[in-house]
C-alpha cells in the first residue's frame, strides 16, 4: 500500500491524490488517503475511476470510516506506532537548499522506483510527477456529463461564450498573511496589480473578462478593467469548472487556478500563469518545477 496525509487545500490535496493513486498504480496495490477530520480509505485499483468533485472533498462516511477516524484522533501514538510498523519507507520529495521552508520542494525522480508500503509526506506541486500518465490524471478529474452540461446552461445563461472569454483568478484573502519570499512584507503571496494588467493586455480587448476570487468585490477593483461576470456563487466546484471552460486564463500563484488551467477542457487554451510561482520577488521558481510548458508566464 501507498500512504499518503492530506496538507494544504484543495489544489494541494488534488497534487497529492495524483502522486499517491500514481505510485501505487505502478506499484499494482491500494493505497490510502488520510485528512484530519475525515479518514478516507480508497483502495483504488487501476481500473476504477474516480469524478472528484462528486465524491470529494464531501464524502460520505459510514461506521467503518468514522471508527478509522476516531482511533486516529484520540489514540495518536498507537496509529504513529502503526503506520510507522506498516509504511516502512518515507518519501519526502527534494527540497532545495535555498528554499525557505518545508512545501517549496521540487521534483524528486526518487518516486519513481518507490517500493511498497511507503508513506508520502509531501506537497508534489510538479507537472512531472505525472510524466507520462497525464491523460490518465485527467480522466479521474473528470467532470461529469452532468457537470458539463451544468456549467453550458450557467454561461448561456450569463449571455457569455467561454470561447470568447478569459477567467481571471486572483487569490486574496490568506494570502495577505503569509510570510513573503523576498522583500514584500505588505502583500505577503498576493500578486501585484501590474500582473494582471499586463496579463490582460496580452489576451487584448476583444474577449470578455469572468472573475473568480474569495474576495470578489475586491478583485474588481484591483484588475484595473471591469468584469463581465463576477463569481458571488461560494461554490468552488461550480468556480473550478467555469474557469476551466474557458479559452483564455489568467491564473493567480494559487493551485487551485493552477489545476483549473491544466484540466482545461477546451481545445488549444490560451493560459497566462505568473512567472515564478511563489518566488516571484526573487526571481526564482517555488515551488521548483510547478512550470508547465506551453503556458505564457508573464
Amino acid at each position: 500500500m501507498i500512504y499518503v496525509r492530506f496538507v494544504g487545500q484543495l489544489g494541494n490535496q488534488m497534487f497529492q491524490y495524483a502522486a499517491a493513486r500514481l505510485a501505487a498504480e505502478r506499484l499494482g496495490c491500494p493505497f490510502i488517503v488520510t485528512q484530519a477530520g475525515f479518514t478516507w480509505r480508497d483502495y483504488v485499483r487501476r481500473r476504477e475511476k474516480i469524478q472528484l468533485f462528486r465524491s470529494y472533498p464531501e464524502l460520505h462516511r459510514g461506521l467503518a470510516m468514522n471508527l478509522v477516524s476516531a482511533f486516529e484522533h484520540h489514540l495518536e501514538g498507537p496509529s504513529a506506532w502503526i503506520k510507522d510498523k506498516v509504511f516502512r519507507t518515507e518519501f519526502r520529495p527534494w527540497s532545495p537548499e535555498t528554499a525557505p521552508w518545508e512545501g517549496l520542494e521540487g521534483f524528486d525522480p526518487a518516486y519513481r522506483t518507490l517500493p511498497r508500503f511507503t508513506r508520502l509526506v509531501g506537497y508534489f506541486q510538479s507537472p512531472l510527477y505525472m510524466s507520462g500518465r497525464e491523460d490518465a490524471v485527467r480522466t479521474w478529474f473528470a467532470r461529469s456529463s452532468q457537470e458539463a452540461l451544468d456549467v453550458a446552461a450557467r454561461w448561456s445563461a450569463l449571455g457569455l461564450d467561454p470561447e470568447r472569454t478569459v477567467a481571471v483568478h486572483v487569490r486574496l484573502g490568506d494570502y495577505r498573511h503569509q510570510v513573503p519570499l523576498g522583500h514584500n512584507p505588505d502583500g505577503g503571496w498576493i500578486l501585484p496589480q501590474s500582473y494582471y494588467r499586463d496579463a490582460l493586455e496580452r489576451i487584448g480587448p476583444d474577449v470578455k473578462i469572468a472573475l473568480f476570487s474569495d474576495e470578489p468585490d475586491t478583485a474588481a477593483q484591483y484588475i484595473g478593467k471591469p468584469a463581465d461576470y463576477i463569481s458571488r456563487t461560494e461554490d468552488i466546484r461550480l468556480d473550478f469548472l467555469m474557469m476551466s471552460s474557458c479559452k483564455y486564463m489568467i491564473t493567480a500563484n494559487s493551485t487551485f487556478s493552477w489545476w483549473a488551467a491544466w484540466l482545461n477542457s477546451t481545445s488549444d487554451p490560451v493560459i497566462i500563469a505568473p512567472e515564478f510561482f511563489l518566488g516571484r520577488n526573487l526571481s526564482e521558481w517555488y515551488p521548483r518545477d510547478i512550470r508547465v510548458e506551453g503556458w505564457r508566464y508573464v
